[in-house]
């Protein structure tokens, strides 16, 4: 038993340094995604109308480009045509999209939805395209004045204990995430 408890404390600072050094990771990526994502061109803003200060203003229809419209689970490819063919046009002010992140795959349990927010690595391949599908579509938004809000997952990884391979293709394990 004391060599047992030996063995477990060894390993717990090996396991905390690594999990730290993935979410110091994570933050950056996140903050970097964050910042890349959401700065809207200066000419989508620009006709946008203001909203009252007053608070004592009697409450109307919402103001031009103020609705945010959810397409989880969509094709980045498919947002960037609905951003400029639909969104945009109709006065949206912005679009929230699933994570972009390598997740798990699990195709036994039909793709839930959960799994998106299973990353196995933080490369922009999904089953909803890749890096450039991802750039385009936020650039294709933004040209037709709709902002890119991301769901990013910083704060864990997969919890698949048998491990597997990510949409990105790359193999993990519990706790292995080679790349991190």
């Amino acid at each position: 038993m004391t060599t047992r408890i030996r063995t477990q404390r060894a390993a717990a600072p090996r396991i905390r340094t690594a999990t730290m050094r993935r979410g110091i990771a994570a933050a950056i990526v996140g903050t970097a995604l964050a910042a890349s994502l959401l700065a809207v061109p200066a000419a989508a803003t620009a006709d946008a109308p203001q909203a009252p200060l007053s608070t004592g203003e009697a409450a109307s229809a919402p103001a031009a480009h103020d609705v945010t419209v959810q397409l989880f689970q969509w094709p980045w490819k498919s947002i960037a045509t609905e951003c400029t063919r639909v969104l945009g046009p109709d006065g949206y002010g912005a679009v929230q999209v699933s994570p972009p992140q390598a997740a798990v795959e699990l195709p036994g349990q039909r793709y839930p939805w959960w799994e998106a927010y299973q990353p196995v690595s933080y490369s922009l391949q999904s089953r909803y395209g890749d890096q450039q599908d991802f750039s385009e579509m936020v650039t294709a938004c933004h040209h037709a004045g709709v902002r890119v809000y991301v769901d990013a997952v910083l704060n864990h990884m997969t919890g698949q204990a048998d491990g597997g391979v990510g949409s990105d293709g790359s193999r993990f394990g519990y706790y292995d995430y080679p790349g991190l």
